[in-house]
Parts: C-alpha cells; structure tokens; sequence
C-alpha cells in the first residue's frame, strides 16, 4: 500500500523545520550568486570582448554594442589592474628569501653565542653583518634584537676597556689642545671620538656603580670639558662657515640647473650649516635670525628651481657618474650619486627623478662589483698558485674600500646588491696568501728510512718538536706535505697546507 502525506502532516513538517528549511535555501541562493560572480570575474579579457561580439551579432540593441573604452573601464572596476601585471619581488625568489632566513638565524645564533662566551668585539662585528643582511630586524623573530645585542656588548666592551679608554682620550685631548689656535677643524676631528668614547662610557655606567664614584666623576667632568671646548670651536668656525656656505651657493644658484654637479653637493653643505647653527647656536648670538632665513629661503628656492629641471638635472647627474665609473673614479661617482640621493629623497614622488637614480645606481653597482670581483679572481688564482709576488696587499685594499664605500649608500641598495657586497667584502679580506712555514718552524733532523722520511720540525711559537714520518708528494694526517728533496743543494720543500706555504728548509 503506497503511503500518503495529507496537507496537514506536510504543514507540520515545514513548521517544524522551518529553520533548516530557510537555512538551505539561502545557501543555495548564495551558491548560484557566487557561481555567477565568479564567471563574470573569471572572464579573460578576450572571453568578455567575445561575449559582447556575439551580443552584437545576435541582434543586440545599440545600447549593447561593443564600446571599448567602457568596456576596459568596467573590467578595471572589477578588477584591480594589477593582477594582470606579475611583477618580480625585488626582495628575491621564495626560495631566496628562505635561504637568506636561515642564514640570518645562524648569524643571531653566532652572535649570541660569542656574546654569552664575552666576545664581545667578535659578537659586535656578528650582529653588524647581521643587519646588513637584515638592515629592518624582521626577517625572522629575534628574542633580543641584534642591534640592542650591538650596544649591551658595546657597553660592556668600554667597561672593560676603561683604562685603555681613558689614556686614548688624553691623548687625544693634549693633541687636540696643541692644535686649537693653528688649525681648528683638526682638534674638532680629535676632540669628537674621544667625546664619543666618554659618553659610552657614562651610558654603559650611568650611576658609576661599575667603574667607581672617583672614576665616574672623573669622567663625567672630562666630557663635560671636552663638550664645551668642541661647542666653542665649532661656534667660532660657524661664523665663517656660514658665510662661506650662503655665498657659495648663491654663486652656484646663478647659473642655473645646467650647473646642477656643483650645486647638489652645496646644496648638502647649506642644509648641515643650518642644522649645526640650531645645535650650536640656540640663542642666534652668532648668526643671527636673518641670516639663517635668508639662507634658508636661498636653500629652498635652489631646491624648487633643480626640480622644476628634473630632467636637465637627472641627465647632468647621470652622464657626469657614467664618466666617473668609466675612469674607474668611484669615490667623485659615490659622492654624486649621495647628493642626487638627498635631491630624490626631498621629492619622492618625482618619477624623472626616482628612474635616473635607479640607473646611476645600477650603472655604479655593476662597475664596483664587477671591478671587485674581478681582483679577488686575480688574488685567488694567485694565492692558489703560490705567486706571493702577484698578491698585491695595497691595491687589495684600495678595492676593498670602494666595496665598504658602496656599503654607505644603504637605504639606497637592493637586498640582493647588499648581499653581493657583503659576500665580496668579506671573501677580500680572507683572501691573504700562506705564510711561509719556514715563519712557524724550524728543521731540526731530516732522515730517509726506505722510501720514507723521518722529519723533526721545532715551533717557534712554544719551542715544541713535532715528529712526522712522511712519504714524499703526499699530504700527512697531521696536514704536512714534503714536496721535495734535492740532494744537491741539501735542501727539502715543505709545506702545511692551508695553513702554511711551501717553503725551503736546508738539511742538518
């Protein structure tokens, strides 16, 4: 017997689950909506073009006729162009990214160990690589920032360095002294670091609960000298210098944009004066208000006019660093770039500006990587053939310092320029040949047994003997290689590699 439902029994049932009822209807309604959204969003360019075509061909009103203009308009609204446009992480790939995580995780790790061990000069050149690496301190989750890790060791490192300290300071002071009449700007470069060095000193032990209440005092009165000597001289230099600065500028001023090379680097000069004249010169008893307005107003008017000429300026710049970096000048490049830099950071928005920087940079960058890398392949070929001779220590370090001085342009480098910078910086320094290993040892006895040879070499370091029993062209355990033997001249060749070169020893 089949079964019947009646009105009343089928009301009952929508009474009772009314609830889940409306609850499947709505997301039914929902699903439909978003099947429909996501058709349309889903739509390539062409699938919509092709839609409104065939509208057309089908006999569409007018209204519906294809109007390309509207059309992309109405795909923009509905999506934002930048999803058809992929653009390249300037931070580098994922797999970058992760690889220079981990690397900056060692490094803390490092860091943190040599500090805990009171490293500290060794944990302080750690976390400062670190930064480099990770100049935001975001890459990964630190417990104790690198750069708060930097001054604890810092302050401990001037404790207990104290003494040391404090006898550089003197020196400093009595040479800085000697020279205040005759040549002021030199005391003011004396009398600054040991001032630097006085303040961690009171900031590393602001109560002198660690060094000592004589000792504290002593150097809280030191600073306190130094300070108002330093502030008197650059007081009576800003007179002058100020003067210098405002005439200086305004000769540059007058001839225009075309003489933009010489008047950024004014520029620059013009916005320190004004900036030491606040710190040094609060009250206006030695360059009074008008002066520095009027400077100012000529600073501001200089800056209007070089961005009012964006491009005549942006190509003076950019042909004057490409002359430099083609007659390997980048110290005048380095410079240029820093004072076009200050000009692009003033005007953010300035798209003539901000591209003609990226290409001086790029321009600059490619030449000091590509020069350095090129010296430390010559230096490794080099060492690696044991040609002492072709290692140049003085033009190593001339490359060095340009590498250390692209370094300073900081905000300004890519994480990728920093890291290549940072590698080639560091694979320089380490770049050094072998000592002779005649410099660590002496030949004590030399003796053939068969086709061995039993050696006794002698540290120069502790006196000890070091026995070895070698086979000849074949390294040792111990890491000693005997290379030759000539019986003629009474002569062997040993080395340790990599610790030591090849050298000639003569025979007992």
């Amino acid at each position: 017997m089949a079964a019947s439902i009646n009105k009343e029994q089928i009301i009952e049932l929508v009474s009772k689950y009314q609830d889940i009822l409306v609850l499947v209807a709505l997301l039914a309604l929902a699903g439909w909506g978003y099947t429909r959204m996501q058709g349309t969003l889903s739509m390539t360019v062409e699938d919509r073009i092709r839609m409104e075509v065939e509208g057309v061909k089908g006999g569409g009103s007018k209204s519906q006729a294809l109007d390309s203009t509207k059309l992309v308009q109405e795909l923009e609204n509905k999506r934002s162009p930048a999803v058809y446009n992929r653009l390249k992480n300037p931070f580098g790939t994922p797999a970058e990214q992760l690889r220079l995580r981990q690397e900056v995780q060692q490094m803390y790790q490092k860091g943190e160990e040599l500090f805990k061990n009171e490293k500290y000069e060794q944990a302080i050149q750690q976390f400062n690589r670190l930064l480099r690496l990770d100049v935001t301190e975001t890459r990964i989750e630190y417990p104790v920032r690198p750069s708060e890790y930097i001054r604890m060791a810092e302050q401990r490192l001037n404790l207990r360095n104290l003494e040391t300290t404090l006898a550089q300071v003197r020196q400093n002071s009595e040479q800085a002294a000697a020279l205040v009449s005759s040549s002021p700007d030199r005391a003011i470069d004396l009398y600054e670091p040991a001032l630097v060095a006085l303040k961690n000193l009171i900031e590393a032990d602001p109560k002198g609960e660690a060094m000592g209440q004589d000792r504290f005092k002593e150097v809280s009165s030191l600073a306190t000298e130094i300070e108002q000597t330093v502030t008197k001289l650059k007081r009576d230099r800003l007179a002058a210098t100020f003067n210098q600065i405002t005439t200086a500028l305004s000769t540059a001023a007058q001839q225009g944009p075309n003489n933009a090379t010489t008047l950024l680097p004014v520029l620059g000069q013009a916005r320190e004066i004004l900036q030491e004249a606040q710190q040094v010169d609060p009250d206006f008893s030695v360059v009074p208000a008008a002066r520095r307005t009027e400077l100012q107003t000529l600073t501001d008017n200089t800056d209007k006019m070089l961005v009012d000429s964006a491009e005549t300026v942006a190509e003076q710049v950019r042909t004057s660093v490409a002359n430099a970096v083609a007659q390997g000048d980048f110290n005048t490049a380095n410079a240029q770039i820093k004072s076009f830099a200050a000009l692009c950071s003033r005007h953010p928005d300035n798209g003539i500006l901000a591209t003609a920087q990226v290409e001086m940079l790029f321009s600059y960058l490619s030449a000091v990587i590509g020069s350095a890398g090129k010296e430390l392949n010559r230096i490794t070929e080099a060492i690696a053939k044991g040609d002492t001779a072709a290692y140049d220590e003085a033009k190593k370090e001339a490359v060095l310092e340009q590498v250390v001085q692209a370094l300073t342009l900081g905000p300004l480098l890519t994480e990728r320029d920093r890291t290549q910078l940072l590698q080639i910086e560091e694979k320089l320094r380490r770049a050094k040949p072998m000592p002779a290993l005649n410099t660590a040892y002496d030949l004590v006895s030399f003796n053939r047994v068969g086709n061995r040879y039993r050696i006794t070499l002698k540290s120069k370091a502790d006196g000890k003997d070091v026995p070895l029993t070698l086979d000849l062209k074949r390294k040792d355990p111990s890491g000693f290689v005997l290379g030759q033997v000539d019986s003629k001249k009474h002569t062997v060749i040993l080395s340790k590699p990599p610790e030591y070169a090849p050298s000639e020893f003569h025979i007992p």
